[in-house]
């Protein structure tokens, strides 16, 4: 017999057509929204902040300094960011070498060790301003998803 291209390419065309239907029509509605997002909510996003951790109750001159300060945060974090990732850049091709230098890695992670505490750190001290501003700011009990409750920060 011969093979009937024609009709499988149909086949094909119908089940690929189908899946891409049936992937737009269960994806979930604004899944992808971003936090800044929270700041601005219109009814459609009213489902995932809800009370949006209480900053539906603040001023505008409220939520003005919250993104100061958010950039600001950004900002002085910067360097430690940007380090962070060539720290990590250069600890992974030190691993990928076929022989690779056993104490220049180790001597790499404690710098990446480093510069996370410092991250850490100074996430804590934004956190500790935001919730000055905001004092709702990160409660899991708002009603967001797990990595969406810290939307002040």
């Amino acid at each position: 017999m011969k093979p009937n291209y024609l009709n499988n390419f149909v086949i094909v065309l119908t089940i690929v057509t189908i899946l891409g239907f049936g992937t737009n029509a269960f994806a979930q509605r604004e899944a992808g929204y971003c936090r800044n997002v929270c700041l601005n909510q219109n009814a459609g996003q009213n489902r995932f902040c809800r009370d949006n951790c209480g900053i539906n109750k603040l001023s505008e001159e409220q939520i003005k300094v919250i993104n100061e300060q958010r950039k600001a945060f950004f900002d002085a974090t910067e360097d430690l960011r940007q380090g962070l990732y060539e720290k990590e850049a250069e600890l992974m091709s030190v691993l990928a070498k076929k022989a690779p230098d056993a104490e220049k890695a180790k001597a790499i992670q404690k710098d990446i060790s480093d510069l996370k505490s410092q991250l850490h750190q100074k996430k804590i001290d934004h956190i500790i301003k935001m919730k000055k501003i905001n004092p709702y700011c990160g409660r899991k009990a708002c009603g967001l998803r797990n990595r969406d409750r810290d939307c002040c920060w």
